[in-house]
């Protein structure tokens, strides 16, 4: 199948083939080969080859993610924030153009608002370069505007894009370019004519209204069919009632036969408590399905029966409770020892049978509660729907207290799996008996409320609840991200307040209802005496209102009148989800009209929009691409959306070309509802909808169990969302900026999307899910579901996820804003990034959550330093407009990125600082305002063009046909880099020790060979022609024989080491070393270190300096202290000229003497020697010194020294290394000798140790042996 996909994923890319597999699923490795050889083509036909991306693409068996690194992809990302962002970089757009980087971008990665902007620029290059002459008459628009696809056509468009007033070089056209014009006519793209009376206005107000009313009367049905059955149950369960043993009987006969099925799923699922032993463990709904809703069906029959149960006497309910526990625990253990077979145990034996006889005093217990709660509730005369209510939770109640019980009294016998699995289910139940309280208890009680505050409270009460409704809604995120703890407290119970107010008022207006059909139909006197009673007690305050409502209630309850209604509202909810279309009746369809006409028809040159609506077929896009042959050139040309197709049929094999940019657009699949536990704070995935694939890829999720498989699943955009119609660019881009959902991601709380799916605030829209399963195989080609209900119910509680057959899908930046996740995952070595959301604290939320998603998801990491964008002046100047960091793919492969904020910065025009001191939030204006004024438009693009040109203004690569783009990224680096307040303060000062110390280098001829060291090129600056490479290494390696000579050498390097040191400290190198500015300090220390006179006198001198500084001078200067060798230089009895004879100093031959001599033992003496060599030329060695010796007798290390002054620097370590290297490997053993007489022996050669310092040394050879073992 994967090379059939390989095979399927060039379709689109070679004109004139068959393609089999169009509905085939691909991985992301095909979408990427695919694109990449779209990539190749355009930039042969721009001559903006680089890299070694041939122009047929990637080779056939090459890694996709290897072939992208060494493309050298360009990627440009525009962020999220409206109609903010979109004009933001309008202006960025323009200035790249301006710069002729336009041509050299492979991937155009937006979100939202940056979405509104790339579509224009898609659309824009579609209609310039992907259309002939004869579909331009065709379509009725003048050809004038119409470009060859080539370097100088994309040149040319790059000048009508980048014009700007005053412009006078000539280069460009003599105006703004028209679809520049068309954005400034139309930048209040919501409602084009202002005031409360335009047709925009009103027709935005009538699409709201009738979608909301449409969405809410699928959901007013399903809530009153909901609503009726508690209202239908309560008199059934009345007429049911056990008031005679035969009834009593046959209620528990029913019980029985569910309790059966309880006990065999229990059993069933304790068996399967770990992963070997009883089969698959069941997850948590079919857990629920199969024990929780059965003992629910219990639980609401006991409203019928429990109130028999207070006439037995207590023994007779402690005994049958006993016997039920007892029954319950035995065919439990039956299950278990059935599903479990070999794997039967003794521990699980035990376990069972403790269980079951436990069982009869915690079933007792439960006896004892039940018949506690039938007398205190189920009294005679109470009305059946109060039993209703309260049945349930006191069977739940029970059953949970006996289960304490129960697990206290055979705790010993439990296992923490065992106990945590009951305890979850315990939860579970407990979660469930609370809404069910919650919810029954708004049924019945929500009319008494409503009675209660009759009056001038009911007024107070209901303008108050609709008040904090409207507030919620219309201005919910900007009083969440507005001051501190009073709005987010506001906005975390004003979900809450408008549910309990929505349950009250629609158990009122239901049980109004039912007063009116009763009285209507049935006993009208009786009915109103009922409630007459009811209202006069709650003004007098005394009587019994529980028994008087409940009196009430029970009048209204006709129950043929019930099944009427319920049938009603359960065929009306039915018809009407089948007609309503959940994506078409939410707000997706207005919002994407208006993004339409705007920013996709300001290309449309001759534009005929129809005059009452404003609006014109022909705007539109198809967001797919087919093959065309458009001139000499084969195309990937969007059709428009009513299906017209530009050019020709595209015949020969000539590589397929995407004008524009690649544009990936980013949304956000929801996964509210989602089981992966790492999840449970983004709530949401990454979804892309692209020209050419459209799908999502999640890791796999070990906390999912079989759910959690790793999704890796594209479909083709020509089939993905195409029936019955093919989705559009425009509807594409509204999703992305679809910011207004009930489900928002990492937004998303369970109250608020209640609230805003009531209301129908839903810019979302749910496509069938690419990732093929049993239950979804073609859901992918549909553009939406068929049943409005279910899907309506899910996005209103959150039950999005990432396996059902649809899947809801929201505004990119619901998962990620910045826009640059894609492009991370496609390997872009450079990333121009544009930040234009709303970030007036500049606490850089969308940057650090891309970075961290891009670290946790992809392995990458992202270094940027933005402290000097925060930073501001007392005029609220902000420091820099930009950062460069890098990308880290891997160890070799590091790309660079360009994060551009929208930021306010010296020099802007006169204008825009004009706007900036009227609107002191510029320009981070809320994205709730969507409507620009013309002001506001020009002043957010020509910030956005300034910053750019600023940015880019401190490049040396020229606008050319052969921009240089890693020229490009490196000046960015040098001029965009966080300056150093450390070289601002320490620069003189270090120059003035440089400009020292070389004065003795230019004056004293002893040091004059130093000059050909750190310089090799000097003896061609004195003229000589040096040919011969051996001369340079020779010069180089130099270390003088002359004892002054040397002398002066060696302290003048140690001068030099020092003013490195010094350097080290004042400039902050350990952090700051790749800063531009301490380029040149890096540069010179790495001359120096190439010397060899400086390598020798590092190895001597380096125990003298800080262990911080020698770690930087190893990694960052290659600057190692050299090979340690261990040479056996005695082999015997340790005679004193023998010891003589081994090059040992006299220190060293005193100790061996001292110990061993006496003794006339055989000993094997080895010194330790540090071998210093050039990286240019390894033999022979620069020098040659000894720091050590070991004494071995057989296997066992009994003498081990490192000069005092070397110890601190790893030579301890590497020594041992050595001699075990030296001794072939073999282990190094060692004695137990008397510490006493160790210490003893080391203080009368004034050898610093202590017994903390033997220890560590034993560790350490414990440590090199075991690493020698597992080499």
């Amino acid at each position: 199948m994967a090379d059939q996909n390989a095979a399927a994923a060039q379709g689109d890319g070679r004109p004139g083939t068959v393609d089999p597999y169009e509905q085939s699923c691909f991985k992301f490795e095909d979408v990427l080969r695919h694109e990449l050889t779209i990539a190749a083509a355009r930039r042969k036909l721009l001559d903006t080859e680089r890299g070694d991306l041939v122009d047929t693409g990637p080779p056939v068996g090459a890694d996709p993610a290897d072939a992208a690194w060494q493309a050298r992809l360009l990627g440009l990302s525009f962020s999220g924030g409206g109609i903010r962002s979109a004009t933001f970089n309008l202006g960025v757009l323009q200035a790249l153009a301006g710069r002729g980087v336009l041509r050299y971008v492979d991937y155009l990665s937006t979100v939202s608002g940056g979405g509104y902007i790339g579509s224009w620029l898609t659309a824009l290059c579609q209609r310039r370069f992907a259309r002939t002459k004869e579909d331009a008459n065709a379509a009725g628009v003048e050809t004038g505007s119409l470009l060859g696809l080539d370097e100088a056509g994309f040149q040319s468009f790059e000048q009508g894009l980048a014009w700007s007033a005053g412009d006078t070089d000539g280069r460009g056209p003599a105006r703004e370019d028209r679809a520049i014009r068309f954005l400034r006519e139309f930048s209040n793209y919501l409602t084009p004519k202002l005031g409360m009376f335009s047709g925009d206005t009103w027709a935005l107000i009538a699409i709201y209204v009738r979608n909301a009313l449409l969405n809410q009367l699928v959901l007013l049905l399903a809530l009153v069919g909901v609503l009726l059955l508690p209202r239908l149950l309560s008199p059934l369960l009345g007429r049911a009632e056990a008031d005679t043993d035969a009834k009593f009987l046959l209620w528990m006969l029913a019980d029985l036969i569910v309790l059966v099925f309880i006990c065999w799923n229990l059993g069933r699922n304790l068996a399967s408590i770990t992963a070997l032993r009883g089969g698959e463990p069941e997850h948590a709904p079919r857990v629920i399905r199969r024990i929780g809703v059965p003992l629910l069906a219990i639980g609401i029959s006991a409203a019928s029966w429990l109130g028999y149960v207070g006439e037995w006497p207590l023994t007779v309910a402690a005994g049958v409770g006993g016997r039920v526990r007892v029954f319950t625990w035995s065919l439990a253990s039956a299950s278990a020892r059935r599903h479990a077979g070999k794997a039967w145990s003794k521990v699980e034996k035990g376990f069972w049978t403790r269980m079951i006889w436990y069982s009869v005093p915690s079933g007792a217990a439960f006896g004892l509660l039940l018949h506690a709660v039938s007398v205190w509730l189920f009294a005679d005369g109470t009305y059946s729907g109060f039993k209703l209510v309260a049945a349930p939770p006191a069977l739940a109640f029970a059953v949970l207290l006996a289960g304490v019980l129960h697990v206290g009294l055979a705790g010993k016998s439990f296992s923490a799996q065992y106990t945590e699995w009951l305890s979850r289910f315990g939860g579970i139940v407990l979660i469930g008996t609370i809404g069910w309280l919650a919810f029954n208890g708004l049924v019945f009680l929500g009319p008494l409320l409503v009675a209660w505050h009759q009056g001038l409270w009911e007024a107070a009460l209901s303008s108050g609840w609709i008040l904090t409704t409207l507030v919620s809604v219309v201005f919910g995120k900007d009083v969440a991200a507005s001051s501190g703890r009073l709005s987010r407290l506001f906005m975390a119970v004003a979900p809450y307040i408008f549910i309990v107010g929505l349950g009250v008022a629609a158990a009122a207006l239901l049980q109004a209802g039912l007063h009116e059909g009763a009285v209507r139909f049935g006993d009208a006197v009786a009915v109103e005496n009922a409630r007459t009673v009811v209202y006069s007690q709650l003004q007098a305050g005394s009587g019994d209102l529980v028994r008087g409502y409940g009196e009430w209630l029970a009048q209204t309850e006709m129950e043929w009148l019930i099944v009427a209604a319920l049938a009603a509202a359960v065929v009306l909810t039915w018809l009407v989800s089948l007609r309503v279309d959940v994506n078409v009746f939410s707000l997706n369809g207005m919002y994407a009209n208006r993004l339409v006409r705007c920013y996709l028809g300001a290309s449309v040159t001759d534009r005929k929009p129809n005059r009452f609506s404003g609006l014109s077929a022909r705007d539109d896009l198809q967001l797919k691409v087919e093959p065309r042959s458009i001139g000499d050139v084969h195309m990937l040309v969007h059709p428009l959306a009513d299906g017209l197709r530009a050019g020709g049929e595209p015949g020969g094999q000539k590589p397929v070309v995407y004008p524009g940019p690649y544009h990936l657009i980013n949304t956000a699949i929801n996964l509210v509802a989602g089981g992966n536990l790492a999840y449970q704070e983004r709530k949401a995935g990454a979804f892309l909808l692209s020209p050419l694939y459209c799908g999502f890829q999640l890791d796999s999720s070990s906390s999912e169990g079989p759910q959690g498989k790793e999704i890796d699943a594209y479909r083709r955009t020509s089939k993905f969302s195409s029936e019955p119609r093919q989705l559009t660019l425009g509807e594409a881009v509204a999703t992305s900026g679809a910011a207004a959902s009930p489900n928002m991601g990492y937004h998303s709380t369970p109250a608020f999307a209640l609230l805003m799916g009531v209301f129908n605030i839903r810019l979302g829209r749910w496509v069938g899910n690419p990732h093929s399963t049993d239950g979804n195989e073609k859901t992918w080609l549909k553009t939406g579901p068929k049943i409005a209900l279910f899907h309506l119910l899910r996005e209103v509680f959150g039950l999005t996820d990432k396996a059902s057959g649809y899947v809801y899908l929201s505004d990119g930046g619901h998962f990620e804003n910045l826009g640059i996740y894609e492009l991370v995952r496609r390997r872009c070595r450079y990333i121009i990034a544009c930040d234009a959301g709303a970030d007036p604290r500049y606490g850089f939320e969308d940057l650090g959550n891309a970075i961290r998603k891009c670290r946790t998801d992809f392995g990458v990491e992202i270094d940027l330093d933005v402290r000097q964008i925060a930073a501001a002046d007392a005029l609220r100047y902000n420091g820099a407009p930009c950062a460069v960091g890098s990308i880290r793919y891997s160890e070799d492969q590091v790309g660079t990125i360009l994060y551009i904020k929208a930021s306010r910065r010296a020099g802007v025009p006169s204008d825009v600082m004009h706007y900036a001191s009227e609107n002191a939030a510029f320009p981070h204006e809320s994205t709730s305002d969507q409507f620009f004024s013309e002001s506001q438009f020009e002043s957010y693009r020509r910030l956005g063009h300034f910053l750019a040109g600023e940015i880019l203004g401190a490049s040396r690569a020229r606008a050319s046909s052969d921009l240089d783009m890693d020229q490009l990224f490196r000046d960015l680096s040098e001029r965009w880099y966080r300056p150093s307040t450390a070289i601002a303060s320490n620069f003189g000062r270090l120059a003035e020790e440089v400009d020292e110390i070389f004065e003795r280098l230019r004056t004293s001829k002893e040091l004059g060979f130093l000059s050909r060291q750190f310089y090799p090129e000097w003896r061609n600056l004195l003229g000589a022609n040096v040919v011969d490479a051996s001369v340079q290494t020779d010069d180089l390696l130099l270390v003088p024989d002359n004892e002054d000579q040397l002398r002066q050498a060696f302290y003048f390097c140690n001068s030099l080491i020092q003013l490195m040191e010094s350097a080290y400290v004042a400039l902050s190198l350990e952090t700051d070393w790749q800063h531009p500015d301490n380029s040149g300090w890096l540069n010179v220390f790495n001359h120096w270190a190439w010397s060899g006179m400086f390598r020798a006198t590092w190895a001597v001198s380096a125990a003298t300096y800080g262990g911080r500084f020698r770690a930087f001078c190893e990694q960052r200067l290659n600057l190692t202290l050299g090979e340690v060798e261990a040479k056996q230089v005695l082999s015997g009895a340790p005679t004193k000229s023998a010891l003589a004879a081994a090059g040992l100093n006299g220190h060293e031959q005193h100790q061996i003497a001292d110990e061993y001599v006496s003794g006339g033992e055989d000993i094997v003496v080895y010194r330790l020697e540090l071998l210093l060599r050039h990286p240019i030329k390894k033999d022979p060695p620069l020098m040659t010194f000894g720091f050590g010796y070991a004494v071995m007798r057989g296997d066992e290390l009994v003498m081990y020294r490192v000069q005092d002054h070397l110890r601190g620097m790893g030579l301890g370590r590497r020594g041992l290394v050595a001699l075990v290297k030296a001794r072939d490997g073999r282990a190094l053993e060692l004695g137990r000798r008397d510490v006493d007489g160790l210490l003893g022996f080391f203080s009368r050669f004034n050898e610093q140790t202590d017994r903390a310092k033997l220890a560590d040394f034993r560790a350490l050879v414990v440590s090199v042996n075991e690493e020698k073992a597992e080499a």
